[in-house]
């Protein structure tokens, strides 16, 4: 009888950890989105918003995003004058034999950072290309 019951526990475990398990995870192929990026399509939907309310929207979300971007570049050209004004007080305290190396491992790192964002790049364009639905022929070849 003792077997019976921690069997039957057992059972009872596994399947309410799988049926937990299949609740919780989310399929392989729905990726997260990014806020904002598709989002609005689906708010658009959701409101049923007009041509011109939809064309108003799209007007709304291109000139912020415009802002946007003037703001990161903005904040990236102040980061890179930060990030040369702490090297420079680095090889402030540095002797000349130590400069010269500070400087060639400063240039592979950022080397390195540069291949990573590049193979970043490489492969966000793979994805977006696997994503693309194939182009439809035309009526005028199906005859």
């Amino acid at each position: 009888m003792n077997k019976q019951l921690k069997w039957i526990i057992g059972l009872f475990a596994l399947i309410f950890s799988a049926s937990l398990q299949a609740q919780t995870t989310q399929p392989a192929n729905k990726q997260l989105e990014h806020p904002g990026h598709h989002a609005d399509a689906g708010i658009a939907k959701e409101l049923n918003l007009s041509k011109e309310q939809k064309e108003a929207f799209d007007k709304v979300d291109r000139e912020y995003k415009a802002k946007q971007h003037e703001i990161k570049k903005a904040r990236k050209a102040e980061l890179e004058q930060v990030r040369n004004e702490r090297q420079a007080a680095h090889k402030a305290l540095l002797n000349a034999e130590q400069a010269k190396k500070y400087d060639e491992l400063v240039a592979a790192r950022k080397a390195e950072h540069e291949a990573r964002k590049a193979e970043r790049k490489a492969e966000k364009k793979a994805n977006k290309a696997a994503k693309k639905p194939l182009d439809k022929k035309p009526a005028s070849d199906h005859k």
